[in-house]
């Protein structure tokens, strides 16, 4: 699939975002991912939701929860990483602050950018 192709099936997918628990992995434009959260018509939008430096802690918590039931309680030699920032009005990278506080909890390095 090609990069535009690829583009327009993830920007056909937004959707709005109920902020209730639904773990679930998935696929999507051959890619595979893993969801935290159900999709429905009433509530946020993604970029409302990436704006809110409240939401930090609670996506952090359930990353943790998801990393610790999939890979153990040991995670030594793992590491969390995030694609390259890109350039933001305030300077808030809402994946780089979950990361960070997720590091913290799990003993884990971050690499951001990596």
């Amino acid at each position: 699939m090609n990069a535009v192709a690829e583009s327009e099936c993830w920007r056909a997918a937004a959707r709005l975002l109920r902020m209730k628990p639904y773990l679930a992995l998935r696929t999507k434009c051959g890619f595979l991912y893993s969801s935290f959260f159900l999709v429905g018509r009433s509530s946020r939008t993604l970029s409302d939701i990436k704006a809110d430096s409240g939401l930090v802690r609670p996506l952090a918590d359930c990353l943790c929860d998801f990393l610790r039931r999939s890979l153990g309680p040991d995670l030594a030699g793992w590491c969390l990483c995030t694609t390259p920032r890109r350039r933001h009005r305030d300077d808030f990278h809402f994946a780089s602050a979950i990361c960070e506080a997720a590091s913290e909890e799990l003993g884990v390095p971050f690499r951001a950018g990596a």
